[in-house]
Formats: structure tokens, sequence, C-alpha cells
């Protein structure tokens, strides 16, 4: 039992999950409130600051996915990162190669600096233009969003420090002050919320735990230099290795993939919102928010694994690393299928229960909304493969493609469909290139093939989700 615990306490997939269990309290108990206390303007108004606070994320420059990587090789004794994706000549010690860790670091607080000033830059201007039209005089509203603004990078600046406690296997610790702290804002905000509900206070309190929690890593990071062994003093500045077109070169692409990805996503959010009424933005918004949520959960059992994925990758250990990137796979999709399941069965049932001045998305809205999801994480899922099977980012080439193909199919389909074209622009633009190509790319380096490699995993639930939807729809008596 204590052995069990043990295992428990320092697992990056449970510890990881308990974070995000904590951190869907702010649907399970804060979502309620905002819906039945705000009006459904100020509802669409917080809808709409959540899509940029997650919009935020593209201006890490994919910094944190590439950084942490590199410190993952490191930790695995790489002694030059160029040699990895190549199987045979890659050379690499029993040992941590401590003066990459601190030469990755040194460079990163220059990067994660240039970062800050960007963001305040760009997504000032972007927010701004984006909230213009919804706010209008509020001053409240305003000043809400120049708080929202500062927390979103200054939480862009202390990726920083996550991506020194990712790379280092440093999960379980990490996720367990996650935990805790998310614990801390999940009650400061129900406790706002209960007494003095507004916009501006919810995202005072909110954006004063973001900062909170930037001061926290920093203080782990420190503490976790010494228990890794770690004296940075001891490498003179002009010691560290160049690790610069290591860093800057997939980040970039992986900015780019972002922009075009994610960007284009939230982005389209964003447009959408100032062109329907508030009550369908609203509920489409509530929706994707939900599934934004389910998302997050999904990630953990394979995102949390990636530093030891690259850690086998640097070690040339292929038949555990597939093995066990095929078993996050599998919990990945096991865990979007039920959260899916559950809100065609109980969704709308749940939203008139408490209340709610926003109304939810039909059932057929939903389902799509579902297969969007499914195959965003399938696509995000094979490019994290081979990203660390080649230490290459491709991600920009086939999401410059999608992001431009889901604007063009939206700007087709909205006349016709209204708010269901996004969904469907979205299935559409990753079938008709991004998702087969980088897929197809992992079946190749793995010598398999789409069934050999999915029988059990995206074709397994699409199959499922497809034959529950259709017995839903015929069996069970609904209102929609």
């Amino acid at each position: 039992m204590k052995k069990l615990a043990y295992r428990l306490w320092n697992s990056p997939t449970i510890t990881t999950w308990a974070s995000l269990v904590v951190l869907s309290a702010n649907t399970i108990f804060v979502l309620p409130l905002v819906l039945t206390k705000f009006s459904l303007a100020e509802a669409n108004i917080w809808f709409v600051f959540m899509t940029i606070f997650r919009f935020k994320d593209i201006f890490d420059f994919g910094l944190k996915n590439n950084v942490s990587r590199l410190y993952s090789y490191a930790c695995g004794g790489v002694k030059d990162i160029s040699s990895i994706g190549n199987i045979e000549s890659q050379e690499t010690s029993n040992e941590p190669n401590f003066l990459l860790i601190a030469s990755i670091y040194n460079k990163s607080v220059k990067y994660y600096s240039i970062v800050f000033i960007l963001a305040i830059l760009v997504l000032g201007i972007i927010g701004t233009i984006s909230l213009y039209g919804l706010i209008g005089a509020r001053e409240d509203n305003w000043i809400a969003w120049l708080i929202l603004l500062l927390g979103s990078c200054i939480f862009l600046f202390g990726n920083l420090f996550t991506s020194y406690l990712i790379g280092i296997n440093k999960v379980a610790l990490l996720k367990r002050w996650d935990t805790f702290f998310g614990l801390l804002t999940s009650f400061s905000i129900i406790l706002v919320m209960l007494t003095v509900p507004s916009l501006l206070n919810i995202i005072i309190i909110m954006n004063f735990w973001v900062i909170i929690n930037v001061l926290r890593n920093y203080y782990l990071v420190k503490k976790t230099k010494n228990s890794f062994l770690i004296d940075y003093d001891k490498f003179n500045k002009k010691h560290y290795l160049d690790v610069s077109k290591s860093i800057i070169e997939p980040s970039w692409r992986t900015f780019v993939a972002g922009l075009a990805g994610t960007g284009t996503k939230y982005g389209l959010n964003l447009i959408i919102a100032n062109l329907v009424s508030a009550e369908i933005s609203a509920s489409y918004l509530l929706a994707d928010r939900l599934l934004d949520q389910l998302k997050e959960v999904s990630r953990a059992p394979f995102y949390s694994n990636i530093p030891r994925f690259s850690k086998l990758r640097a070690q040339n250990k292929i038949f555990l690393l597939v093995k066990e990137v095929k078993q996050a796979m599998l919990f990945s999709y096991g865990v979007n299928f039920i959260g899916i399941v559950g809100l065609l069965f109980f969704g709308n049932y749940l939203i008139s229960l408490i209340g709610s001045n926003v109304t939810f998305v039909s059932n057929m809205m939903l389902v799509c909304m579902g297969f969007y999801l499914f195959i965003e994480r399938f696509t995000a899922m094979h490019l994290q493969l081979y990203t660390f099977m080649k230490n290459r980012v491709i991600g920009h080439i086939g999401l410059i493609v999608t992001g431009i193909l889901l604007l063009l199919l939206t700007s087709v389909l909205f006349p016709i469909l209204s708010i269901m074209a996004i969904p469907i622009a979205g299935i559409l633009s990753y079938l008709f290139f991004y998702s087969w190509f980088v897929a197809l790319k992992n079946y190749k380096i793995l010598e398999t093939s789409f069934v050999k490699f999915e029988k059990k995993l995206i074709i397994l639930f699409n199959l499922l989700l497809i034959l529950l939807f259709i017995i839903y729809e015929i069996l069970i008596p609904h209102t929609q």
C-alpha cells in the first residue's frame, strides 16, 4: 500500500489528472454561477475573455514544448542535440548533460523576456479590437480586460519555469502544486461569485492566482536546481553551448503551426462572437468551453509522459516507446469519448437544471464538435510522436494548409449553416490534408499501417460515437 501511494504521488499522469480535476472545478462550480448570475450579454463577454485567455498560448511562440523537449534530451544524456533523429549515430551517456541543461536555461531567460514584450503588444491589439463592439463604454469591463492582458503575459513569461520543470521530468512535483493552488483558485472565485459577482472581480481574483503560480514555479525551479545537482555558477557564460538554433528553428515552426491551427480556431470564435446574436454566441462558446476543458483533461495521459517518451527516444528504446505511446493515446481517446457522450445524454438537462441564462447547443452540433475534437487530438498526438521520433517540427506545414482551408470553408459554409459551419469546416480542413499527412509519416517510420496502428484507437472510438449518437436519436426520448 505504501509503495502504491508513493507511485501515485510521483506519477506524472495521476498528478496531472488531479490538477485537471481541480481545474475542472471552474467548469463544475464556477461556470454554473456565471450562467445564472451574469446576464446573457455579460456571460457572452466572459466567454470571449476566456477565449482570449486561451488564445494567448500561441504567443508562447512554441518555446515551452520545444525547450522542455530539449531538457528531456539533455537529461537522457544526449551530447549533441543535432544527432537526435538519427537512431544509428546519436551519442549519449548514462548521466544528464548538465552543461547542456544550463545552456538551455540561460538562453530561455532571454527568449521569454522577448515573449513578454511581444505578447503585450500583439495580444493587446487583437484583444482590444475583438472586445470593442461587445464592451462599449463600460469602464469596469475595460479595466478587467487590462488586468486579463497583464496576467496573460505574466503567465507566458512563467513558461520559462514550467518548461524547465517539465523537461527535467518534475511533472509530478509541478502538478501536485498545481492541484493545491487550483483548489485555492477555485475556492476564491466561487467565494467572489457568491458574494460580489461581477466580471471585474472574477478577473481580478483569477489573475491574482496566475501571478502567484508563476512566483511559485520560480521557487520550484530554484529548489530543483539544487536537488538536481546543477550549480549554474560553475559554468562560465563563455562555456555555454550554443543552443539558439536548436531552440529557435523548431519553435518558430511550432508558433506558425499554433497560429494557423489554434490561432485560427480561436480567432474565428472571436469573429463569430461579433457576427451572431449574443444568444447564439454564448451557446456556442459555452459548448466550446466545455469541450476545451475536456480536451485539457484528455491530454494528461499523453502529454504528461512526453518527457519520458523523449528520454526513451534518446535511449533508442523504440519498441517500448511505441507501446507506451499507444497506451497513452487509448486513454486520451477514452476520456474524450466519455466526456462527449456525457454531454450528449446529460448536457441539456444539467443546463436547464441550474436555470442558466444561456442555452446549450443542439445534439447534432455537439456531435460535430465532438468529431472535430477527435480529429484534432488524433493529429496533435501523431505530430508529437513524429516530433520526438525525428526531433523535427513539421506542424507549420500542415497547419498552415489546414488554417487556410478552415477560413475558406467557414466563409463558404457560414451563410448556409450558420454557427454549425465551424466544426464541419474544421473536420474537413483536417481530413483534406494534415491528419493523414502526419500520420502516414509515423506509419512509415514504424513500418505499420493505419488499420494496424489505429484499430483499437481512433477507428474504434469514432465508430462507438456514431453508434451511440444513432441510438440516442432513434431510441431515447429527448426534446432536441
